[in-house]
């Protein structure tokens, strides 16, 4: 899949977005990836992500990732700021996160592994 960019800024801070997400057979990834392009914020500031799975989707799994990491597309052992993993479907879920001043963080939603 491809990145998509949005771009937040003090008038503009809030984004909404859906995607459609395909389990993937382990050890592989498959994640939406967005890039969050906080840069407008010099102070830094609280990022606040609400999503939910539906009902009748698979379990799910999202990221927020720093600027300078890189996802992998197999495999585990990789560094995230926030994550909800093994989300069911039919559920809501939140996470948060305070960033110093960062030009862009990125966020990816994938099906489980569990699920597959």
């Amino acid at each position: 899949m491809g990145v998509t960019k949005i771009v937040f800024t003090p008038n503009n801070e809030t984004a909404t977005f859906m995607t459609g997400i395909t389990a993937q057979t382990a050890p592989a990834h498959d994640a939406a990836w967005y890039d969050l392009d906080l840069s407008a914020f010099t102070s830094g500031g609280t990022i606040t992500i609400v999503g939910s799975v539906g009902a009748s989707g698979c379990e799910a799994s999202s990221y927020l990732v720093s600027e300078c990491d890189v996802f992998p597309t197999s495999g585990g052992g990789f560094s995230t700021l926030q994550n909800k993993s093994d989300v069911p479907a039919g559920t809501q879920w939140m996470m948060s996160y305070q960033f110093s001043p960062v030009a862009v963080l990125h966020f990816g939603t994938e099906g489980d592994w569990l699920t597959t």
